[in-house]
């Protein structure tokens, strides 16, 4: 599972939550959790970003690969990926670059790697697509309908929107019910969004 964070996100996250699902995963023994940043990301033009945050994230999955009998005691992974807002849009322009990606969780997608990006990409990703929203999410706004219209290869979509919920996922609520999209999207979870058996977050 690799996870990418939003704009200028850090590998852990705010309050270390995305190191908070990693350990829990990896203690569920769901899957292997690969966090990252773009470190090296300056304030360029925005074409510029947009083919940052998609390269950064192909050399992550290059390298989960690589070193997969070390990471998950397998040579042959199946490959999940995780994004949150900008890092969604990175995760859906990269996922049909590589037949391992199976699943796909799409966390308050925007279009920050590239409207005509996505729309190259997504009607080719032949994997499950998840997209979570929350309704008071004014960044994302139609950028998950959209993203659902596009895939016209996907072998499952579901779309969740959660209440009360604004972009950054604010509040203890929703941030057990962010950790639980995890399990939602790569464990088969049926109780999402509800948050009990969530984790807390911040």
């Amino acid at each position: 599972m690799i996870s990418s964070p939003g704009f200028k996100g850090s590998k852990d996250g705010y309050q270390n939550k995305y190191k908070k699902v990693a350990q829990w995963i990896q203690q569920s023994y769901i899957a292997a959790f690969i966090r990252y940043e773009i470190v090296w990301l300056t304030d360029n033009m925005m074409d510029s970003y947009e083919n940052e945050i998609c390269q950064a994230l192909r050399i992550v999955i290059d390298y989960a690969l690589a070193e997969a009998e070390e990471i998950c005691q397998t040579s042959d992974p199946e490959i999940y990926l995780a994004g949150f807002s900008a890092g969604a849009s990175a995760s859906a322009v990269v996922s049909p670059e590589y037949d391992q990606v199976k699943k796909l969780l799409l966390i308050a997608p925007t279009i920050d790697a590239g409207r005509e990006k996505l729309q190259q990409a997504l009607p080719a990703y032949q994997g499950d697509l998840y997209i979570t929203v929350g309704d008071l999410d004014y960044i994302s706004e139609m950028t998950p309908e959209m993203m659902i219209q596009l895939s016209t290869s996907a072998q499952k979509i579901r779309l969740v929107e959660v209440e009360n919920c604004d972009h950054q996922w604010t509040g203890k609520t929703n941030g057990r019910i962010l950790s639980k999209s995890f399990i939602w999207a790569f464990d088969n979870d049926e109780t999402y969004p509800c948050p009990e058996g969530g984790i807390e977050l911040y």
